[in-house]
């Protein structure tokens, strides 16, 4: 079906991999024990890491809440999108360019860079439709 996978590919199934057992550890977590997750540098300073509100995105996510999820981190929608669209490409091998390990970790840094300016951007005033919401 896929063939013999290059290390990109084996790099990219292994994230995914590892995310997605992640994800449901965690959301199981909170699940059965109704704890919620906190952000220690949100409750320490006040200020939203580019993190926060990226569980809350996801939990909405599993129950298919598409409007609440992105309202809770638009940026991880940006970033899953990019992602998702460079796994398709390096997996059918066109253009070619996304098989090379130093442009996806250029594409990764940048990803990191804009989650960065994200997080910066979300605690400047008259930018609170970026701040996460609270799950009802």
């Amino acid at each position: 079906m896929l063939g013999k996978l290059d290390d990109v590919q084996k790099k990219i199934l292994i994230t995914y991999i590892a995310l997605i057992c992640s994800g449901l550890a965690i959301y199981a977590f909170i699940t059965l024990s109704h704890i919620d997750f906190f952000c220690p540098i949100y409750k320490a300073t006040g200020l939203y890491c580019p993190g926060c509100g990226l569980t809350r995105s996801c939990v909405r996510l599993i129950h298919f809440d598409f409007y609440r999820s992105f309202r809770n981190h638009p940026g991880f929608f940006v970033g899953a999108v990019t992602w998702i669209i460079i796994s398709v490409f390096a997996f059918i091998g066109k253009p070619k360019c996304f098989r090379n390990s130093k442009v996806t970790l250029t594409i990764l840094y940048i990803t990191l860079g804009l989650y960065i300016l994200f997080s910066i951007i979300r605690n400047i005033p008259g930018f609170e439709f970026l701040q996460p919401i609270d799950v009802a």
